[in-house]
C-alpha cells in the first residue's frame, strides 16, 4: 500500500513537472492544493525522460521516413523546443546577454529581465541549437537510430537535474521572477533528481555504449555545472529562471559531447 502511494506522488509530481517545462495541456486537478512546488522538482529527471521519448518518437518517424541524419536530427532540436515553448533558449539567450554585456550584477539582472534579444544572446542560440543538431546527427551516423534514441532520453533526463541541482545550490539572485515565485528545492529534492538522473545515464548508456561514455558523460555534465554555478556566483551573485534555462542547455551540449566521442 505504501508503494502504490508513493507511485501516485511521484505521477503526481511527474505531471506537475511537465506542466511546467512544456506546453502540454494538463488538467490542474493533478496538482496538489497547498502543495509547494518546488516539492515537484524532484521528478524534473523523469519529466526529462517523457520530453525525450516524444522526441525520440519523432526522431525514428523521420528515420524510417528516409531522412538524412542532418534532417533527423533538425527535425528532432525543432520538436524539442516546441514541445517546451523554447523555455530553456529564452533563458541561455538572455543570460549570455546579460553576462556578457554588462558591468555590474544589477546591470546584469535587468538585461536579464529585458525581453529584448541582443547579438550575444542571438550568438548563443545559433551555436547551441547548430551544436545540439550537429552532434545528434554525428551520434546517428556512427551509432544507429537506436542508440541515438537512447542518448536522446538520457540527455534530457540528466540535463533536468542538473537545472535542479543549480537552482539547489545557488541563492536566488532577484525576488521577483518565475524561480523566485515559486522558491527552491529542498534537499530532498536535489538528491532525489539527482539518483534519478544517475540512474537514468547508467541504464540507457552502460548497455548501448559502454561504461567508458558513461563515465565521460557523467564527468562532463558535473563540470558544467560546476563551472557554470561559479560563473553565475560571480556574475550575478545567485540564480534566476534564465539561469535554469541556461543550465538546461549548457548541460544538453555537454552530455551529446561526451556521448559523440567514439571509445
Amino acid at each position: 500500500m505504501t508503494q502504490f502511494i508513493e507511485c501516485i506522488r511521484i505521477m503526481h509530481s511527474t505531471i506537475h513537472a511537465l506542466s511546467f517545462l512544456t506546453r502540454i495541456p494538463l488538467n490542474a486537478k493533478w496538482f496538489g492544493k497547498n502543495k509547494k512546488f518546488t516539492a515537484d522538482t524532484n521528478a524534473f529527471p523523469i519529466a526529462g525522460f517523457i520530453i525525450g521519448c516524444i522526441g525520440g518518437l519523432v526522431l525514428f518517424i523521420t528515420h524510417l521516413l528516409g531522412f538524412h541524419p542532418l534532417a533527423i536530427a533538425s527535425f528532432t532540436v525543432m520538436t524539442l523546443i516546441v514541445l517546451t515553448g523554447a523555455l530553456h533558449e529564452d533563458g541561455l539567450s538572455d543570460v549570455a546577454d546579460a553576462f556578457w554585456s554588462a558591468e555590474s550584477p544589477k546591470e546584469r539582472l535587468i538585461i536579464m529581465k529585458d525581453s529584448r534579444i541582443g547579438v550575444f544572446g542571438a550568438l548563443a542560440l545559433i551555436f547551441s541549437i547548430n551544436l545540439r543538431v550537429i552532434l545528434l546527427a554525428d551520434i546517428i551516423s556512427s551509432f544507429g537510430i537506436g542508440i541515438t534514441f537512447a542518448v536522446l532520453i538520457a540527455v534530457e533526463a540528466v540535463s533536468r537535474g542538473a537545472l535542479v541541482w543549480i537552482w539547489y545550490v545557488l541563492p536566488l539572485a532577484k525576488r521577483d521572477g518565475i524561480a523566485a515565485m515559486v522558491g527552491k528545492p529542498n534537499e530532498d529534492a536535489r538528491f532525489f533528481s539527482s539518483i534519478i538522473s544517475v540512474i537514468i545515464l547508467a541504464i540507457l548508456i552502460i548497455p548501448c555504449r559502454g561504461f567508458l561514455s558513461f563515465f565521460v558523460a557523467a564527468g562532463l555534465i558535473i563540470l558544467s555545472t560546476y563551472t557554470f554555478t561559479k560563473i553565475c556566483r560571480n556574475k550575478i551573485e545567485g540564480s534566476t529562471g534564465d539561469v535554469l534555462g541556461a543550465m538546461q542547455q549548457i548541460g544538453t551540449i555537454a552530455l551529446l559531447v561526451g556521448l559523440a566521442i567514439r571509445f
